[in-house]
């Protein structure tokens, strides 16, 4: 049996697994943020209570409870709207919306869809949180991989890889523009704060460099994107736009920098929002994906284990 017919094989027991798992598993339904005051909520039928201090994803068959002089918002992720649940108030999210058990809610207006589908995204990040392995043989003892596409800003100008070794260094070729980065000992990644680049599209490759000679170049150059200020200006007034939702809430930022292509800020959003929030583990796929789209394979494999050992 040769690779490719394996690899067909394996593609589709994991597109099996996939599409069984997702028939059980739940996308987020609301988002539920500035919580003021006391703010419950259950997902198991009312048996054990949790209080919420920042922001917490609700799924079907959540309940939320708002004690006295106590509210909080509720962010419909289909709709696009903001519901407001006052204080002294019982609602339970069945059929996928909103039940008043008790209290009341008041419903709001659209906003500015500037989130994208989170849901669609959701079950789109499940399909990183699968384990592949590689049946194919490798040509070099190593390769190192870095993201296909990527962009980048006077403001956010931070390009990452993985880092191979601390006996390596590496060589970033933009265009005609070649610079040297010394390899780290104590991380994972290799971080390098881009100098400023001519607006648009430039090529971009990481070779590795040991002992003064380059030992790894990639068959192909990948695309780096440079904004424009036009850009940036309106990239960071839609990020405010954001923050006015939920100042403290790093996934929403994450999302929305995912979308825009910012990937790096985009993981540095995730990463920040999972630290403030590590027992929203149904979300971690999204930051699974950025590790993935960013080739940023031990980190990737350390979230899925977290992930897989929490469900």
């Amino acid at each position: 049996m040769n690779h490719t017919i394996i690899n067909i094989f394996i593609f589709l027991i994991i597109s099996a697994f996939l599409t069984s798992a997702n028939a059980e598993i739940q996308a987020p339904l609301y988002l539920l943020h500035q919580a003021k005051g006391l703010v419950k909520y259950t997902k198991d039928d009312g048996k054990t209570w949790y209080s919420i201090k920042r922001s917490k994803f609700i799924f079907n068959n959540y309940q939320i409870k708002t004690g006295e002089k106590s509210t909080c918002k509720l962010l419909d992720q289909r709709n696009k709207s903001v519901d407001l649940l006052s204080e002294n108030s019982h609602i339970k999210i069945e059929n996928m919306a909103i039940q008043e058990l008790s209290g009341h809610v008041s419903h709001g207006n659209a906003i500015q869809n500037i989130l994208g589908n989170i849901q669609k995204k959701f079950f789109k990040a499940l399909r990183y949180t699968v384990v592949k392995r590689s049946v194919s043989s490798q040509k070099n003892d190593f390769e190192l991989k870095t993201a296909r596409k990527i962009k980048l800003s006077n403001k956010y100008p931070d390009l990452v890889w993985h880092n191979i070794g601390p006996e390596y260094a590496y060589r970033l070729v933009v265009d005609q523009q070649s610079f040297d980065v010394s390899g780290t000992k104590n991380s994972n990644v290799v971080r390098f704060k881009m100098p400023s680049l001519t607006n648009g599209q430039h090529d971009y490759m990481v070779q590795v460099i040991k002992d003064g000679k380059i030992i790894y170049k990639p068959d192909k150059k990948l695309s780096l994107y440079w904004l424009s200020q036009q850009e940036q200006d309106e990239l960071l007034k839609e990020k405010q736009s954001i923050e006015e939702i939920d100042p403290e809430n790093g996934f929403l930022l994450g999302n929305y920098m995912e979308e825009k292509g910012l990937i790096v800020v985009a993981m540095d959003e995730y990463k920040r929002f999972f630290e403030q929030n590590p027992d929203e583990n149904e979300m971690r796929p999204f930051l699974i994906k950025v590790y993935n789209d960013l080739k940023l394979k031990n980190l990737k494999l350390e979230e899925i284990k977290r992930y897989n050992a929490i469900q």
